[in-house]
Order: C-alpha cells, then sequence, then structure tokens
C-alpha cells in the first residue's frame, strides 16, 4: 500500500458493489470506524453518477459483469438492476448475456437443433468438444 507522506486522513468515501444501505454497509462502517474519521458508503453507481454528473441530474448505465442504471433528478433517485448475477436481473450484463448464450445452446441441444454459430464459437474458444462439455467447464 502506498502512503502518501505528511497526510491527514479527514474523510473515507467509499463506492462498493451492491453495498446498498442495510446489514452490509452497516458491517463496512464499523470495520472502519477506527480511523476516527467521517464514513460515506454508497454504491459504486453512486459513485459513478457523481463522476459523470457532478452537477447532479443524469441517468448513468453501466454494464460490465452486472449491471445497474441510476438516475438523479433534483431530490428525487432512482436505481434499477444491480442485483447481482445470483439473482440474474442483473439483464444486459456480461455475465445475463453469456449465461442466455449457455442456456441458448442447451435449448438448442435439448430440441435437436443444430447449434448456432455462437455456440459453436463459444465451445471452440473454450476448446470443448462439444455441448455437454459446458457442464465440465461451469
Amino acid at each position: 500500500m502506498n502512503v502518501l507522506p505528511d497526510a491527514e486522513l479527514v474523510a473515507l468515501s467509499l463506492g462498493v458493489a451492491g453495498i446498498g444501505s442495510g446489514k452490509y454497509n452497516a458491517e463496512l462502517q464499523q470495520a472502519l470506524s477506527s480511523f476516527g474519521v467521517p464514513i460515506r458508503i454508497e454504491t459504486d453507481a453512486h459513485i459513478a453518477h457523481a463522476a459523470y454528473f457532478p452537477k447532479g441530474d443524469g441517468i448513468l448505465t453501466t454494464a460490465g459483469t452486472g449491471a445497474v442504471s441510476f438516475g438523479h433528478r433534483g431530490e428525487k433517485q432512482v436505481m434499477t438492476g444491480g442485483w447481482g448475477h445470483l439473482i440474474g436481473a442483473d439483464r444486459g450484463s456480461g455475465y445475463w448475456i453469456a449465461l442466455q448464450a449457455i442456456e441458448k445452446m442447451a435449448n438448442d441441444e435439448d430440441q435437436g437443433k443444430p447449434l448456432s454459430q455462437l455456440s459453436n464459437a463459444i465451445l471452440h474458444y473454450l476448446n470443448l468438444p462439444d455441448s455437454f462439455a459446458i457442464k465440465r467447464f461451469v
């Protein structure tokens, strides 16, 4: 860890994926309380929104491993998505897209349909001999 010389910590602000305001937020607040400074913990969506819209109003959508949209207008804030891959509600995320492709491969196999170009490309990329081998990979 790099330490800034002659720097005084005056506050901590963290953007943590999926943190929300519940139990885990409180646990993290407690774990960091020994620093003795004000602590603010928000979701990563809040932090990204603040960086892109310093005046406040705007809508930000991020899609990576997960997906979340966060909007702010005046005093109103709305967030959708950000549920995480296990719940499966982060439509448009990289995880969700990959899962849809694998599900399509399985359905095509079950229905006796030929595999799509995408399914064949996935198998080739993963160096798997057939669609059944995806079970061992996952």
